[in-house]
């Protein structure tokens, strides 16, 4: 605390709220031992605005996005974790806080006025983002607008991105000059540890193949089963459960289920989102929509969640991988219109509301980067209303990509090709006639009419069997499953190593 000179030591003042302080003492997987001081920021009186304390974060997507660029056009990647990162920022208003255990002054008479941000204050997110935010730009970084965790530093042919989550650092690009320039800075002004290339990051295990990068979550997927799975295989006949993670919905009530008892319901659902999240796009549609029940959960849920665990313990090794090439990074060839694809699919009233469930995997370089299936906010009269709703919901996401991967690396990537099974829908979105039983729908779905006439996508009729958004609208069957997945997801162990 003297080094980093977090406080000074003032008189106590009554009309001055000192915020209680404590020490939080645990001993890391490595063996060693962890000391911080943080301050019980839910004591503070003074709360500070929404605006005083949001910080951004990568979306999962951006974080994807990322690696399969870096694996694509073979850049290296460094991982660098800032120690004590919080300490580093300076608070820009007045925080008082109690004197800690340890230091010789009397907490009754005594206070600790903040010069920087501590652990557990609300405002120390923000205060050290605009650290941060502030030495990259000073080395002639640029932060982009639309994912401002992302910042690009370009001269010709020579990229540098660095990719900031909190305080922790992701730096790839092919101008080694820069990057090395940079590190030798970065460790200077700070306190920085340099990982190499990263083996873990925000909880997805990263592997280093000769042919491609591997994204998987084995380690907290097995982590997962261990704390919640409790179903008893014998009794419910599970072993028939390793094939799929949910059954037909019609299936459902023939299941056989638990005795009625209190489970930790939305505890198992919170870690299941987060592994479908990152790196199981076969897993969102089963947790989203045991989702819809958190508050009318039944024994019924609760063993359909324990079905996914015991799917999850099987395919734990399952994971993204993104393919390597020898193909150079050359931004002056400025169209490169083969980058992205999307597959979208609707589900039409298949939920007890009667609303349609949307499904679409956007990909790079036929590797998803992002992926969604959640329900529509309208009531959708038929298929091609349902199809067409999400067109436009796939398109908002494929534009956020294009858009981000535009503007970073100074290139064309439209169009985006989109794969639609429903041909009314694509009809309705090619081409500009009566709009017939779609005359109902809100405006603002017409907009992928726009979209098509602008040449930002082509729309292209695929089979269903084809249609890899399939498994994210409704439970499948086993082959038409294990068709969509094996097209998305490899394992981490394969027969050639």
């Amino acid at each position: 605390m003297k080094r980093y000179d977090v406080w000074e030591i003032v008189p106590k003042r009554k009309q001055v709220q000192a915020i209680p302080i404590k020490w939080i003492f645990t001993i890391k997987s490595n063996g060693t031992y962890k000391a911080r001081l943080v301050v019980i920021g839910c004591r503070d009186k003074n709360k500070a605005t929404r605006i005083e304390t949001t910080s951004p974060t990568p979306t999962s997507g951006s974080i994807r996005w990322l690696f399969i660029l870096a694996s694509k056009f073979g850049w290296n990647m460094w991982q660098l974790d800032l120690t004590n990162a919080y300490l580093n920022s300076k608070i820009h208003c007045e925080k008082y806080v109690a004197v800690p255990k340890g230091i010789n002054y009397d907490p009754t008479k005594y206070m600790c006025r903040l010069k920087k941000a501590l652990y557990g204050l609300d405002i120390a997110p923000k205060c050290f983002n605009i650290e941060i935010d502030s030495f990259l730009k000073s080395q002639g970084f640029e932060q982009n607008k639309r994912e401002p965790c992302i910042y690009t530093k370009m001269n010709e042919t020579l990229i540098t991105i660095i990719l900031v989550f909190v305080d922790d650092f992701i730096l790839t690009g092919n101008d080694t000059i820069s990057i090395t320039d940079f590190l030798d800075k970065f460790t200077k002004k700070y306190e920085v540890k340099n990982l190499g290339f990263p083996s873990t990051f925000v909880g997805i295990e990263i592997v280093k193949r000769n042919d491609a990068i591997f994204l998987h979550q084995k380690s907290y997927a097995e982590s997962i089963v261990r704390q919640f799975y409790t179903l008893d295989e014998t009794k419910l006949q599970i072993s028939k459960w390793s094939t799929t993670p949910m059954p037909p919905i019609s299936d459902h009530k023939r299941m056989a289920v638990l005795p009625e008892n209190t489970f930790p319901y939305r505890q198992v659902l919170g870690a299941l989102i987060y592994l479908a999240n990152y790196t199981r796009p076969d897993l969102s549609f089963p947790v989203n929509y045991l989702a819809r029940f958190q508050t009318v959960s039944t024994s019924l849920h609760w063993t359909l969640l324990q079905r996914i665990l015991y799917y999850v313990s099987k395919t734990s090794e399952l994971g993204i991988s993104c393919p390597k090439n020898d193909q150079e990074f050359l931004p002056n060839e400025r169209n490169m219109p083969d980058l992205f694809d999307v597959y979208v699919d609707a589900d039409h009233a298949g939920d007890t509301t009667r609303k349609s469930t949307t499904g679409f995997i956007v990909r790079l370089f036929q590797t998803p980067v992002m992926w969604c299936s959640r329900l529509q906010p309208t009531i959708a009269e038929g298929t091609t209303e349902a199809e067409y709703i999400a067109l436009n919901e796939a398109a908002h996401a494929a534009l956020f990509f294009t858009r981000l991967t535009n503007e970073t690396l100074k290139i064309n990537s439209h169009p985006v090709t989109f794969y639609e099974d429903n041909y009314a829908a694509l009809c309705q979105a090619t081409t500009k006639v009566s709009k017939g039983k779609l005359k109902h729908v809100e405006l603002r779905y017409f907009k992928i009419q726009e979209y098509v006439e602008n040449g930002f996508i082509t729309i292209e009729q695929v089979q269903t069997d084809e249609q890899l958004a399939d498994l994210l609208t409704k439970p499948l069957l086993l082959h038409p499953f294990e068709k969509c997945r094996n097209a998305l997801l490899k394992p981490l162990h394969t027969t050639n190593g």
